[in-house]
């Protein structure tokens, strides 16, 4: 049997004062996958990647076997207006979201100076 959450990747720090952030974007990502997404499925899975790319930490989480997605949000909530907010103004950093019918890929990425150590 699959893992429902697979991660990859390097092993970095992160600052104590980064720390609260980062566990609430998360806690986000997950709580909308698990009423919206592919964690809402018994058969749904999560597959994160964290890379450094130049001198940027990237995250890709991309869900797999949830509900299909049929459209684009057509508005943002509060957690994805929360989550927008901690990204670029206490991380320093972009999120993107990309809707493809066989689930939600989010990209995140953060200067590695700045937030991420390691």
């Amino acid at each position: 049997m699959k893992a429902r959450v697979n991660i990859a990747g390097p092993d970095l720090s992160i600052p104590a004062a980064m720390l609260t952030s980062f566990a609430l974007l998360l806690h986000e990502l997950t709580t909308n996958a698990a009423e919206y997404g592919a964690l809402a499925t018994f058969t749904g899975n999560i597959d994160i990647e964290c890379t450094q790319d130049n001198d940027q930490f990237v995250m890709s989480w991309s869900e797999h076997g949830g509900p299909p997605v049929t459209h684009e949000a057509n508005f943002e909530g509060f957690g994805t207006l929360l989550a927008r907010a901690t990204v670029q103004r206490q991380l320093g950093g972009e999120i993107s979201h990309d809707w493809r019918p066989e689930g939600l890929t989010i990209r995140l990425a953060v200067a590695k100076g700045s937030v991420i150590t390691g």
